[in-house]
């Protein structure tokens, strides 16, 4: 898959100013999978890798599938995901825009779910 260069630059320039919303995290998870589908070490790295991933923020809900190393995101829910996140909206803009590590927020309790955490974070 080609990078869609463009897509990535304006959500990693949002990102840096802290400014990504609620309106951006559509192109937030496509940016993600782009990078993780056009990046030839992580396409190695994560080769073997099958899981996925469901984000609840409020209203909105999406999920990260990883097939055999192959990275798809979708907007909705996914069935029997792996891991399943609950985050407030502004919690999860907070920590996109790296204005609180995810750590912190999952210590604080801002951070809900349900699965084998763990395999995702030692992969990572």
């Amino acid at each position: 898959m080609l990078l869609n260069e463009q897509l990535v630059l304006e959500v990693g320039n949002k990102i840096l100013k802290e400014a990504v919303t609620e309106a951006d995290l559509d192109a937030v998870f496509q940016a993600f999978e782009d990078i993780c589908t056009s990046d030839d070490i992580l396409l190695f790295t994560l080769k073997d890798y099958t899981e996925s991933f469901q984000f609840v923020f409020d209203e909105y809900s999406y999920g990260i599938v990883f097939e055999k190393g192959v990275c798809k995101t979708l907007k909705g829910t996914i069935p029997f995901p792996d891991v399943t996140y609950w985050i407030h909206k502004e919690v999860a803009l907070d920590i996109i825009n790296g204005r609180v590590y995810s750590a912190v927020a999952h210590m604080n309790g801002d951070v809900d779910y349900i699965g084998y955490k763990d395999g995702a974070i030692r992969k990572f």
